[in-house]
């Protein structure tokens, strides 16, 4: 039970009958924003502060060969490079497979860049952010007319939030026709979560008015509002490609590329993306020449440059997991999400 100064109870309970209590809202709908806003915040903050792009542009194709240039060139030069160790002998180097040294080989990348339906879906994005944050700023007052709450700064965090998104967007927006540069943080990413963090939010929000709950009316029209805008953002963003920075295509001796670089969230999530092969093997058999290739980061000259950018002296089960880091926790955080007993506990 929370309490005020003159003793007034403030908040003895999170849920009032059917809806979130005034405290309950500003506790589990406001504040915890704070955590994921604050870790965006820092985290594109301290890439555009601190980490300086290179000078060179994506081309739109890019030759991979021996003779001609690394693998992966300039624009993907983060993977181009191998540690190797003088001092391990020669009996380790042959028979560790942890020393296996990528080839070169040869391919080509072809960089696919938006086009003109996800530019206008950008500036849409952009547009819908405008009208949200002018309107969270002019509404603020009736939303949050809770002058003795002792979580008076909750009301700050969505107008916080907003003005952010919209921040990220005109970054985004600037960038459209030619992409971020390879060190940038993916700002589309930070986006999607902080779009689908909120509309939670706004959809528990939209509740309490429809439950006729909110405080005044323009606030009614301000959670239906917000709740429109944050979905369709949701729906605009997961339209777009999975990525602000253009897409790397990897073609080698005429076989498919693999769609999945240049796919949609909404696709990726549904395996919509694989749709295409799925019924035309329905339909026929395929052959070796139909199957797809594999995107530019599971080829295995990629894969083991990045391993051996790794400290060499790591055990190799921790180079491993270091290696792998990404798909493990995204994987772990599914089967959490999927089966929370088995981090709960059954009882």
């Amino acid at each position: 039970m929370l309490a005020l100064a003159n003793n007034t109870v403030w908040c003895d309970s999170l849920w009032d009958i059917d809806d979130f209590s005034v405290c309950g809202r500003q506790l589990f709908l406001e504040l915890w924003l704070v955590l994921p806003l604050g870790i965006s915040i820092l985290l594109v903050a301290s890439n555009f502060l601190f980490v300086r792009t290179g000078t060179d542009n994506y081309d739109a194709s890019s030759k991979l060969d021996a003779e001609q240039q690394p693998l992966l060139g300039s624009h993907l030069r983060k993977y181009s490079s191998v540690k190797e160790d003088t001092d391990i002998s020669p009996l380790k180097r042959h028979f560790d497979i942890s020393l296996i040294q990528p080839v070169e080989q040869d391919g080509t990348i072809k960089f696919v860049f938006r086009g003109f339906g996800e530019k206008l879906s950008v500036a849409l994005e952009f547009l819908l952010l405008l009208v949200q944050t002018g309107f969270t700023i002019v509404a603020l007052p009736e939303v949050e007319p809770y002058t003795d709450s002792p979580y008076w700064f909750a009301k700050y965090v969505s107008p916080t939030l907003w003005v952010y998104l919209t921040l990220i967007t005109v970054i985004r927006l600037y960038n459209v026709s030619q992409g971020l540069a390879p060190e940038r943080i993916d700002l589309w990413t930070q986006s999607s979560i902080l779009y689908n963090a909120q509309w939670f939010c706004s959809a528990m929000f939209f509740r309490s008015a429809l439950l006729d709950h909110a405080p005044s009316a323009l606030a009614a029209n301000y959670f239906y509002t917000q709740f429109g805008i944050n979905t369709a953002l949701v729906f605009i963003n997961g339209f777009q490609k999975f990525s602000d920075k253009p897409a790397p295509v990897y073609e080698k001796d005429g076989i498919p590329p693999s769609p999945e670089t240049t796919s949609t969230l909404f696709n990726i999530v549904t395996y919509s993306w694989i749709d295409k092969m799925v019924f035309k093997a329905y339909a026929k058999p395929i052959t070796l020449n139909e199957i797809w290739g594999l995107r530019l980061d599971d080829t295995s000259h990629v894969v083991l440059s990045k391993f051996h950018q790794l400290n060499s002296k790591t055990r190799f089960t921790i180079r491993l997991l270091l290696q792998f880091k990404e798909p493990l926790f995204l994987q772990s955080v599914y089967a959490c999400e999927h089966h929370p007993q088995a981090w709960l506990g059954s009882g």
